[in-house]
């Protein structure tokens, strides 16, 4: 049912291909296909560091979005970093924006959109503010000063704040654990896939594997993820190692990119798993066709709003092998549709990888279980429906809470 009348801003530092980007847009493009008037506002693209084939993805989201009538708007003094003077403009540019667009609600995205758009609303009398940051920095991003500082921020926003959505149930715990907010502020929202899209643009797995000369018939253990420490792939490199003794015929991939690349590779060499672990560089559709081509899933990140690649994983029948850390717990079922192990533990990713390879009918009694659970909990379209739900619901109330109280269709505009 259309929601006609209803404008919304949706505010993101960046728009590129990781998981909060990819729920931010797939959130816009069903808002809109519902009716309502999306303005989406992105910082600068130049930041994230995207590869040819990431921003061709991206494009073709932004054409998407274009022929729904989207707008979407470049800031460019809008970065992930903390920079005062780049932030002060992002927060007046942000200001004028709000007061020449007009929106009903503001929905901002991750941490420093979310707090300078939050801001930004308020100072603009916007009626209503929903926050979605997409997990947290509570720790395992920054140390203890600059955490310190996001988390006093987060918890000043969250006054004026109508709405947190996050991405799992241990996620409210997570924030109210650290008083940010209250409870009542808060609902649940996990992060929708195109399941569909995942399923059948997804390469046979002999022919992926063919990349990479391994063969068809071997099983072959893998991640997806930004080769970025918070990622935890520097314990997956160990526990290859440990695999390695017990299935000399098994093989390691890792894809994706990032900064660690270079000291997962010298990580690996120094193990001896040269020819025994591979990197992939591949993105988008391209990651999907490894996950397709892997036997054993595995997540190893430090901490994890929830793991959108997770969810991909399932819907291709995957088992998986992943750490505890932040909402994964509320993705997979431990012992159902995977195997959960501490963080930061190699030998516990070890153990339970070995269990998983050496037991064939586990691994396809998980994978089937994962895919029910995925294509029940967590499609695109049920996601919208409940962002669409949570709107209609704030937008009959009274536009301030009494906590609150207290406390041109698809251009590219820059400023």
């Amino acid at each position: 049912m259309a929601h006609p009348g209803i404008k919304v801003m949706h505010i993101i530092t960046r728009l590129d291909k990781g998981g909060s980007a990819e729920n931010t847009m797939l959130s816009a493009l069903g808002l809109a296909r519902r009716g309502y008037d999306v303005v989406i506002v992105r910082g600068d693209p130049r930041e994230s560091g995207m590869s040819a084939e990431e921003e061709g993805v991206l494009d073709s989201s932004l054409r998407e979005a274009a022929g729904l009538g989207i707008k979407v708007v470049m800031v460019r003094s809008l970065i992930r970093r903390v920079h005062p003077l780049y932030d002060l403009r992002a927060l007046w540019i942000f200001f004028r924006l709000i007061r020449r667009e007009k929106p009903d609600i503001v929905h901002t995205h991750t941490s420093k959109a979310g707090i300078l758009g939050r801001i930004a609303a308020r100072l603009a009398g916007v009626g209503l503010i929903i926050h979605q940051p997409h997990g947290h920095v509570f720790y395992g991003h920054y140390g203890p000063s600059l955490t310190a500082v996001f988390t006093l921020s987060e918890k000043w926003v969250s006054t004026f704040t109508h709405r947190i959505i996050t991405l799992t149930d241990r996620g409210i715990e997570e924030y109210v654990e650290h008083g940010v907010g209250k409870r009542e502020q808060y609902v649940a929202i996990p992060s929708g896939i195109d399941l569909e899209a995942v399923k059948r643009r997804s390469r046979p797995p002999a022919d992926t594997r063919a990349g990479l000369a391994l063969d068809p018939s071997c099983r072959v253990v893998g991640t997806v993820g930004k080769m970025f420490h918070v990622k935890g792939q520097t314990h997956l490199v160990s526990a290859a190692s440990l695999v390695k003794r017990d299935f000399p015929e098994a093989r390691f991939v890792i894809v994706g990119e990032g900064p660690l690349e270079g000291n997962l590779k010298r990580q690996a060499e120094a193990l001896g798993l040269n020819g025994y672990l591979f990197f992939a560089g591949a993105w988008g559709e391209k990651a999907w066709d490894w996950i397709n081509a892997f036997d054993v899933f595995v997540l190893p990140s430090i901490n994890e709003g929830m793991g959108r690649v997770l969810v991909e994983a399932m819907a291709l029948g995957k088992p998986v092998v992943a750490t505890r850390a932040g909402g994964i717990p509320d993705v997979v079922v431990d012992g159902k549709t995977g195997m959960l192990v501490p963080s930061g533990d190699p030998k516990a990713l070890a153990d339970a990888i070995r269990r998983l390879l050496e037991d064939p009918d586990l691994r396809h009694r998980m994978g089937e279980e994962g895919r029910n659970r995925a294509d029940s909990r967590f499609s695109a379209e049920t996601m919208v429906d409940q962002i669409d739900q949570l709107y209609r619901e704030i937008t009959v109330q009274p536009k301030r809470s009494s906590h609150a109280s207290n406390a041109d269709g698809g251009r590219t505009v820059r400023d």
